[in-house]
C-alpha cells in the first residue's frame, strides 16, 4: 500500500511539474525577460523583408488591425505612449505612430 501510493504520489508531482510549462518552442527571451509568442500571422499583400531601424516608417498596410499588438502587457511590453501602439512586421515588433507610421522603437525576432 505505501510503494502504490509513494508512486501516485510521485507522478503527480513530476506528472504536474511537465505539465505547467508549455512547449520550449513558444517562449523567447529578451533581454531581461521571457515572453510567449505563438499567435498565427500573415503579412500584408506586397510584404517584403526589411531590417526595420527608429525613425523608419511602416507601410499602411501595417497599421491595419490585424497587426497591431493590442494587449501589450500579454507580450511583456511596456505602455506605448499616446498616439502610438506596438505592430507585428514578420518576426519584428515595431512601436509605431498611429497616424504616420513612425517607428519609434524595434525588438527584432521577437516571433522567431
Amino acid at each position: 500500500m505505501r510503494r502504490l501510493f509513494a508512486t501516485a504520489l510521485a507522478v503527480v508531482m513530476l506528472g504536474g511539474s511537465a505539465l505547467a510549462m508549455p512547449p520550449p518552442h513558444y517562449w523567447r527571451y529578451h533581454g531581461h525577460r521571457w515572453a510567449r509568442f505563438n499567435e498565427p500571422y500573415a503579412p500584408p499583400p506586397g510584404w517584403v523583408r526589411h531590417d526595420w531601424r527608429r525613425g523608419e516608417r511602416l507601410p499602411p498596410g501595417y497599421l491595419a488591425p490585424e497587426y497591431v499588438i493590442a494587449d501589450w502587457r500579454a507580450h511583456h511590453l511596456h505602455r506605448p505612449p499616446r498616439g502610438y501602439h506596438w505592430v507585428r512586421v514578420g518576426a519584428d515588433l515595431v512601436l509605431a505612430g498611429v497616424a504616420t507610421g513612425l517607428i519609434a522603437e524595434v525588438i527584432h525576432d521577437a516571433f522567431e
